[in-house]
């Protein structure tokens, strides 16, 4: 494995980033987002072989969406420790439009119609199912830009509630001097819509977490994302088994080891009634997963500590089980300190 002193980065980095200035010399300009943040510092390794194989991952990438095309919208949640880069976490219900940078409109706009294009080429109208947070301005000044996006796009635009607070259309004036309108929504027969406003396909940005409700079942008109995506339907385990899988395929293609862009993780299928058999599958489980990214340091000659303290992480939060299991030894923090969250979230020294 080759060895990760600083000497051989700089060296190793200066020769990828010669290869990528190569590349796009001879590569016409790529309609995606040009990020201007000024660089602080050299590449890191991770990020230099990337540029490199710039044209070889986006012929991949394309190749592969055709045959399993990405959600209409999603975010990662990315951690960057510089001897790796990878995602601990993907929302298919994001929120955060308003912080997309203003310039990057008209390719957000695009985005949008390529994929109406190619789910439902022939809606007009957009019904969309926000969640219900209506008291929390910061997700409602989220919706304004997403609502702005879309009419920009050329679709006909409505936004209906399952609260059942919401009974007629409720505006909300919002800090930033925008206005979100809410509507109760009405199902007539099989189809879900408000008032005066012609169905058609229904975009969600509601994730269904606290309860489903039998309004959105057997719809005859198309749902994004389906139902099936709901968080009740998925495990995060299940999630990164699928990503490794992929990523398997993904660095064969540009030789590099897989750990590079995948954060390590555990599932404790103990399913016990009792919570110190549950405590017990845990602490075993950490204790592995740290041995093994302590091995994966040493592996490759990483001369750092694989954890920001340098040793694991003591937390100082009392753990105690979740209202509802469902099955495994999952846990919940009650210490919602910064220190307590700083340990719930550790993902191979990538912590918030």
């Amino acid at each position: 494995m080759t060895p990760w002193s600083q000497e051989h980065v700089d060296q190793t980095d200066a020769a990828l980033v010669a290869a990528y200035e190569a590349n796009m010399l001879t590569m016409p300009t790529p309609a995606v987002a040009h990020l201007t943040t000024a660089l602080t510092g050299p590449l890191h390794r991770v990020e230099a072989l990337l540029l490199a194989n710039q044209s070889t991952i986006e012929s991949w990438l394309r190749r592969h969406w055709q045959r399993t095309p990405a959600p209409f919208y999603a975010s990662v949640d990315l951690r960057n420790a510089g001897v790796k880069l990878a995602p601990v976490d993907i929302n298919l219900f994001p929120a955060g439009f308003n912080k997309l940078n203003s310039e990057f409109q008209p390719l957000c706009v695009r985005a949008i119609q390529s994929a109406m294009e190619r789910g439902c080429a022939s809606a007009h109208n957009i019904l969309i199912v926000p969640n219900s947070h209506i008291r929390n301005l910061f997700y409602l000044e989220n919706l304004a830009p997403l609502y702005a996006l879309l009419v920009t796009a050329g679709y006909a635009l409505c936004s209906g509630s399952l609260r059942p607070a919401i009974s007629t259309v409720t505006p909300f004036d919002l800090p930033s001097g925008r206005r979100v309108t809410l509507e109760p929504l009405v199902r007539p027969g099989a189809r879900l819509g408000v008032a005066g406003f012609g169905h058609g396909l229904m975009l969600r940005n509601n994730d269904l977490s606290g309860s489903h409700s039998a309004m959105l079942e057997a719809l005859e008109q198309p749902v994004i994302p389906p139902l099936a995506l709901d968080s009740t339907k998925r495990r995060k385990s299940d999630y990164f088994d699928y990503y490794r899988w992929v990523v398997k395929e993904f660095c064969e293609l540009i030789h590099i080891d897989p750990w590079l862009i995948t954060p390590l993780h555990r599932y404790g299928g103990e399913n016990n009634s009792k919570w110190h058999a549950r405590e017990e599958c845990l602490t075993s489980n950490v204790r592995a997963l740290f041995e093994e990214i302590r091995l994966k340091y040493t592996t490759n000659a990483i001369d750092r500590p694989p954890y920001r303290s340098g040793s694991l992480p003591r937390p100082r939060c009392r753990i105690q089980p979740l209202a509802r299991l469902r099955g495994g030894c999952s846990v919940g923090v009650a210490d919602r300190s910064p220190r307590a969250c700083r340990w719930r979230h550790h993902r191979e020294g990538l912590t918030r």
